[in-house]
């Protein structure tokens, strides 16, 4: 089950980030990041999508997906 934060919710909606991007950047993106904060192991996952690439912060809380924070990454487009 993946939970969002207040936080997530804020963000997905100002960024157009969809639920389904997220709950398959959890699944199936690439993990880049895994730390303790504030005595929390944090995970941090990527996953490039057709017009951007997402990453999403979450943490594990039993068989929970906390989902703290995701935001996208805007891709460069080059001009010829």
């Amino acid at each position: 089950m993946i939970e969002l934060s207040g936080h997530a919710q804020e963000q997905m909606e100002r960024k157009g980030i969809s639920q389904r991007e997220v709950e398959e950047c959890v699944k199936l993106g690439r993990l880049v990041s895994k730390q303790v904060i504030e005595g929390e192991m944090r995970y941090a996952r990527t996953m490039p999508l057709k017009d951007k690439t997402v990453t999403v912060v979450y943490t594990l809380r039993g068989d929970r997906v906390r989902v703290i924070t995701c935001y996208p990454i805007k891709r460069k487009r080059w001009k010829i």
